[in-house]
């Protein structure tokens, strides 16, 4: 049966009612109106909790309170008062004899919080005497600025010739900060007199006191013993077996974090970590550090997977409240792979290095199973990227062009420019492939201001030959219009080769501009004013919204070949194609439709009052020379 609660006071309905309501919540209560007779009945039932009144008879609340803490020092004391002089609560509070004051009438449910923390601060107190009788290691008790409580004959023995010994601070020089709120990991500290090198560990905490395990250290390797910094020393020491597993953990944007918080942890992080973390003891790892930010864990057997994520769900959790304190909110990549037998370690730990760089560019959330057909396609992106910087200067794009059939004059007046890339080392390489690489690195700005200056050179040649192009459609990456020159160097251009702005069309996507419309709007703006005709190109693959269009400075929409490609199968295809026109005429713009592979697909724009078509029916991408067999 759990310890009753002893209640005191000299109103007996006061009394009674306390009673019912202790009860109601299943509490065992013992009680008396006379508090002379308290203290018999306190050693009897022996209490965890006192419930007193202040203002009694004979005995008031205070010097109740000091009796029974003569004979019970553990017995936590709930003062219930209605009245009590300021002089009385400052000599219990300063006597640290009282748990807390609850005042008269009570709130029921803030009564019965007050009795559970006391009792749970009844039990941390019993288990911090227990711990302090039985443990063979230094333990000391302090309070919240450090003076000490209570300790063990074995900190004694450790402290013995150090002078200060009533505060704990003034006896350790620590590596980190020493306040005790934070004080929920290990610490490492020195003995300021001697040098001797400690371990500081929180044992207990209690509503006003601390208890902390002191572990003295021999060397740096005692501090962190399955902690390597060399990669030789890492593989010397690791147990391999059949079933291990190696971990690579990267912690996302930390140095900007540190720099924006202004929290200087970044140096011996995962030291710190490891000390840290609350990892079941049950699982042997070793740890290698790659950078302050990434390190490598080895786990020595696994029985599944399942065992992998639990033991990564455990450390990132103990990482995540380590850097919560920090108040420092991060994100992890984090990939692993199941060793493979006779697989060569080294090698093993730089690809999974690698792997992880790649995860961390994608921003995944997933623990990412190392995968070597995943890793050699990104490497080869790696190195499609680094040849893109120099593919401008070695001359090894060039630009196909594909006519665009005016429906209204049924003749071929204007077309689209489409870049491909031939390189020696990757051979022909598709723009659906190589352009996002190119965005990705920051490369598509130089590439974009090519081909517009590679439009620019076709015009002129054309312009020469008498050929009646009007206008050249040119796409324009988003990140283009995100560079602040862009309009500026789209101008410089033309004006350089003597055009006209008139003579393009700048063909935009439309997700671009719908997730970045005020932005795009202000851009578009400038390029419309100076003269550039704008398209929406791609519409359909994405919120397809013609709302949004009327707020923009467009010119022409073009709709995808996926609304196109069965219009001359499916009503409803049709319908919708039908829809778009009219909508889009009613706005006053141009229709282009692209994809255009069949004559029943060409038959019905032209019925559906399509403006321009273009498509392999009309004619395939072709080069410059082979572009004026088009126009004659």
């Amino acid at each position: 049966m759990n310890a009753p609660i002893m209640l005191v006071d000299d109103e007996i309905d006061i009394l009674k009612s306390l009673k019912r309501t202790l009860r109601l919540q299943h509490y065992e209560v013992v009680y008396t109106d006379d508090p002379r007779q308290a203290l018999g009945l306190i050693q009897e039932h022996k209490p965890h909790v006192l419930i007193t009144d202040f203002r009694m008879p004979n005995m008031n609340g205070q010097e109740l309170i000091q009796e029974v803490k003569k004979h019970d020092p553990s017995i936590e004391c709930i003062v219930l008062s209605g009245q009590a002089d300021y002089d009385d609560m400052k000599s219990l509070i300063n006597a640290n004899n009282t748990f807390k004051f609850l005042s008269k009438p009570w709130n029921n449910e803030e009564l019965y919080t007050t009795i559970e923390a006391a009792l749970t601060n009844h039990h941390k107190n019993e288990l911090k005497t227990q711990i302090l009788r039985n443990n063979n290691a230094p333990l000391v008790e302090v309070n919240t600025i450090g003076n000490v409580i209570d300790c063990n004959y074995a900190y004694t023995e450790l402290v013995l010739n150090e002078v200060n010994k009533g505060n704990f601070f003034q006896l350790f020089n620590f590596e980190s900060d020493k306040c005790l709120d934070d004080f929920t990991e290990r610490r490492i500290a020195t003995l300021k007199s001697s040098g001797v090198l400690c371990q500081v560990e929180l044992k207990l905490k209690t509503e006003s006191s601390y208890l902390l395990i002191i572990k003295p250290l021999s060397s740096e390797q005692d501090k962190y013993p399955n902690f390597y910094q060399s990669k030789l020393g890492f593989l010397e020491h690791i147990n391999r077996t059949d079933n291990s597993v190696m971990i690579c953990l990267k912690i996302r944007d930390l140095l900007v974090k540190n720099i924006i918080s202004n929290t200087p942890i970044y140096s011996d992080t995962f030291k710190k970590i490891i000390d840290h973390a609350l990892l079941s003891e049950a699982t042997h790892f070793s740890m290698l550090e790659i950078s302050f930010d990434q390190a490598i864990f080895w786990l020595d057997s696994v029985q599944s997977e399942i065992e992998v994520h639990k033991f990564l769900d455990e450390l990132i959790n103990s990482i995540k409240q380590f850097f919560i304190r920090k108040n420092i909110q991060i994100k992890f990549s984090v990939s692993y792979t199941m060793i493979e037998p006779e697989q060569p370690l080294s090698e093993a730990i730089d690809s999974l290095v690698i792997y992880t760089q790649f995860v961390c560019e994608s921003r995944t959330d997933f623990y990412m199973r190392y995968s070597q057909s995943l890793l050699s396609e990104k490497l080869n992106e790696h190195k499609v990227s680094e040849a893109l910087f120099n593919a401008v200067d070695n001359d090894e794009f060039y630009l196909r062009f594909q006519p665009k059939l005016n429906l209204n004059e049924h003749s071929i007046n204007s077309c689209e420019v489409l870049i491909r890339w031939k390189n020696t080392q990757f051979g022909a390489n598709s723009p659906d492939y190589f352009i996002p690489l190119a965005e990705k690195d920051g490369q598509i700005v130089k590439i974009g201001t090519w081909v517009l200056e590679q439009a620019c050179i076709a015009l002129c040649e054309w312009q020469k030959e008498e050929l009646e192009i009007q206008k050249v459609a040119v796409n324009v990456s988003p990140y283009q219009l995100s560079d602040p020159c862009f309009v500026q160097t789209m101008y410089s251009i033309i004006e350089r080769y003597s055009l006209k702005p008139e003579q393009f069309e700048l063909e935009i996507t439309e997700n671009f501009v719908l997730e970045n419309l005020e932005q795009a709007k202000t851009k578009l703006l400038q390029l419309k004013e100076i003269g550039f005709s704008i398209a929406i190109d791609d519409f359909g693959t994405g919120y397809s919204s013609l709302g949004y269009i009327s707020k923009l400075p467009v010119d022409v929409i073009k709709i995808d070949k996926s609304l196109i490609e069965n219009i001359d199968s499916s009503k409803s295809a049709r319908d919708l194609v039908q829809n778009v026109i009219r909508l889009v005429h009613d706005l006053e713009l141009k229709v282009v439709a692209e994809g255009i592979e069949t004559v029943e697909q060409l038959e019905i724009l032209e019925q559906l009052k399509c403006d321009e078509v273009q498509g392999y029916l009309i004619g395939k991408p072709v080069l410059l020379e082979e572009f004026t067999h088009y126009v004659y």
